[in-house]
């Protein structure tokens, strides 16, 4: 590595000086990989309501497990109630050599978050939760608010839905023209190689995990691990057809609101 100099910004891009972040860091003790793992489970334990301060004194109910991924959406891919889900943890990677496996996980506990009373997950929510997943704009909006919200903290047929922040759009409109300019036969399968090769908050049905061949797992897992690893590379050509098919969806309907020049 090339010198850096105590008053440079750190290497690992946080923002910091140098001096303030990793400078010296090899001397020191490392971190008991359990401790860390303790320390990260305390991180996602905090209970709070996210709605803006305004309107913390009409909370009630006390803070429920909200779901960012819909529960009824859960439910209609559940087997026996549960779903396939990636909960990296240090023991896991170890009994399983170093790769992240997919475990069976109750859809009560799938996808959850402590980041809203009980009233105001239901007043905000209801529109996915309680009514058929049609597409309109507020529904749209309600998913993408949800997992950015989870994020933050730390249904018949079904959708695919892309929203971003602000600052992230040049990069995210390429990734969507990129997307329409496919052939539409293309494209779920397309879109399940960069989900478990960029994602990482992914349920899946046991009915598809355990249908698919040895090869199409490996496959996944070799690209949901390589998500799970900030120092493995990403393949940028993942949009790209493999020769596998892991899906077999219809595409009924396209839909954006973003305008290409």
């Amino acid at each position: 590595m090339a010198h850096i100099g105590r008053n440079e910004p750190c290497w690992c891009g946080s923002g910091l000086k140098y001096k303030k972040c990793h400078l010296n860091r090899e001397d020191q003790q490392a971190v008991n990989p359990w401790e860390a793992e303790k320390a990260l489970k305390t991180s996602f334990s905090t209970k709070d309501c996210l709605v803006p301060s305004e309107y913390k004194p009409q909370c009630s109910g006390g803070i429920v497990q909200a779901h960012s991924v819909a529960r009824c959406w859960l439910k209609s891919i559940a087997q026996n109630s549960h779903v396939y889900g990636f909960k990296p943890s240090v023991q896991a990677l170890h009994k399983n050599l170093g790769k992240v496996k997919p475990d069976l996980i109750g859809i009560n506990n799938a996808s959850t978050f402590t980041g809203f009373c009980s009233s105001h997950d239901k007043a905000i929510f209801f529109k996915i939760e309680d009514h058929p997943f049609i597409g309109t704009a507020e529904q749209c909006f309600l998913l993408a608010y949800r997992a950015i919200s989870r994020e933050y903290f730390t249904q018949n047929g079904g959708a695919i839905i892309f929203s971003w922040l602000k600052n992230s759009a040049a990069s995210c409109h390429r990734f969507i023209k990129s997307i329409k300019t496919m052939k539409q036969v293309g494209i779920p399968n397309s879109i399940i190689r960069f989900l478990f090769e960029f994602c990482e908050n992914n349920y899946v049905s046991p009915v598809w995990w355990d249908n698919l061949i040895s090869v199409e797992k490996e496959r996944v897992l070799g690209r949901f691990n390589k998500a799970m690893n900030p120092l493995a590379k990403r393949d940028r050509d993942c949009l790209c057809d493999d020769g596998l098919s892991a899906v077999s969806w219809n595409i009924s309907n396209i839909s954006s609101n973003v305008t290409f020049s």
